[in-house]
């Protein structure tokens, strides 16, 4: 009878193996630093690596899987790559489940199957697992993708460059914020000192004016984040179950002042919303619980 597990996770910069016993006991574990997305590093770097990794596995050890869970980003769905990649992958693993990387981040941190995942890093979006299937929403960015790089990292540690949809976007919601009329920081007629900043100017933290404002930033991002949460969690509670968890995924979420304000006000309206946050997850691991769980459902 076969005993191990393999789950894989990566990404569009590196892809890490995680190779267990049944009851999930690491047997070996390494990372390749190398993409894996096929729709950033194509197909044939995609099937590169794997080959690397399961290489690296073993003979002996790649024909003692009982099964594999890959958690590859882009591979969400019907990927017009997915059926290539699951050809290459049957010739090394005859059970395994090729898919996207979202669901295994949520199962590294969360023992449930249904649940929300809320991830804020260099883009933001929420995930919702229901027994209706997975949908993606945007979440509340300023300036998509750019988001956690330009409002967290770029705020909180550095420097930013005027954008003009950004000004646009933030002026149109600071006009119906309550945040700017409990303010005299922000005057409707000027342009917030935030927006003027570049690398030429000195340091955000010497400049009180700036950090002012990147206060208040950060306080309408919370309102936004709490609204997109406790709004997409009443729409599906009826699909979530009873037991369910929220996760908090990506680097924003490090920021413990926007963390646990955002905690505490999801919690006025959902009190028994139990979320969960772990800065050091390895998405690999959730993987490998999936893994677990598809073999015994078998």
């Amino acid at each position: 009878m076969k005993s191990l597990l393999l789950g894989v996770n990566g990404g569009a910069s590196n892809t890490e193996f995680l190779l267990t016993d049944l009851s999930g006991k690491d047997i070996l574990t390494f990372t390749i630093n190398r993409g894996i997305n096929p729709w950033h590093c194509g197909v044939h770097q995609t099937e590169q690596v794997l080959r690397k990794g399961f290489g690296k596995l073993g003979n002996d050890h790649l024909q003692n899987i009982a099964y594999a869970y890959l958690g590859i980003s882009g591979c969400f769905g019907d990927s017009k790559h997915n059926s290539e990649i699951e050809t290459f992958i049957s010739q090394f693993l005859p059970k395994f489940t090729l898919a996207g990387d979202l669901y295994s981040s949520f199962r590294a941190v969360s023992k449930h199957k249904h649940g929300l995942l809320a991830i804020a890093g260099s883009g933001s979006s929420i995930a919702s697992f229901s027994t209706r299937g997975t949908f993606f929403f945007d979440g509340p960015a300023f300036g998509g993708r750019d988001f956690g790089y330009m409002l967290v990292k770029q705020l909180q540690k550095g420097h930013l460059d005027s954008k003009l949809h950004l000004k646009d976007f933030l002026e149109e919601q600071f006009e119906n914020s309550k945040i700017l009329n409990e303010s005299n920081l922000l005057q409707k007629d000027t342009l917030p000192e935030v927006l003027k900043l570049s690398n030429a100017f000195g340091k955000l933290e010497n400049d009180s004016k700036v950090i002012g404002e990147t206060d208040i930033y950060l306080d309408l991002v919370i309102d936004r984040w709490v609204y997109k949460i406790a709004s997409y969690i009443e729409k599906y509670r009826d699909d979530l179950g009873e037991e369910y968890d929220l996760v908090l995924s990506g680097g924003f979420w490090k920021l413990e002042y926007i963390r646990k304000n955002v905690i505490a006000e999801v919690k006025q309206f959902l009190p028994k919303l139990n979320v969960l946050y772990s800065e050091n997850v390895r998405p690999v691991r959730g993987c490998v619980r999936i893994a677990r769980e598809s073999l015994n459902v078998q």
